[in-house]
């Protein structure tokens, strides 16, 4: 990404930026952990979804059982990070879990979130 506009030391704008209005509302303190996780995760840390209005939300939601649930990357307190192989996860995970966040484990990235919503959890997701 030579040349792309940076949002934090470690972090692009477009990483964060909701992909279909280019909003970009990342908590301050959440920007703070994840450069204190990726400082010592000590290892790029891909962001596939960083803030994301709830018009972009809710189309990614589209299709799944049950009623729309808001989530909290509308509020600017959580990321998905692409991994690619077993041993990279388990590193991030293990990092997350230090700092109290909420992981989900999905197949292709791992949500990371310090919403507050719940204590800290651990759950694996389909998609």
């Amino acid at each position: 990404m030579s040349g792309a506009k940076k949002y934090s030391p470690n972090f692009f704008l477009s990483e964060m930026q909701c992909p279909c209005c280019e909003t970009v509302k990342i908590h301050p303190g959440f920007i703070v952990l994840l450069e204190d996780l990726r400082e010592e995760y000590n290892s790029p840390m891909a962001v596939t979804s960083g803030y994301r209005c709830e018009d972009h939300d809710r189309e990614l939601k589209k299709g799944r059982e049950g009623p729309y649930k808001r989530s909290v990357h509308c509020d600017g307190h959580a990321v998905d990070v692409r991994m690619v192989n077993a041993v990279q996860r388990y590193k991030l995970i293990k990092l997350a879990m230090k700092r109290n966040m909420r992981i989900g484990v999905y197949p292709s990235h791992v949500h990371l979130d310090n919403s507050g919503i719940t204590p800290p959890v651990l759950w694996h997701g389909v998609y």
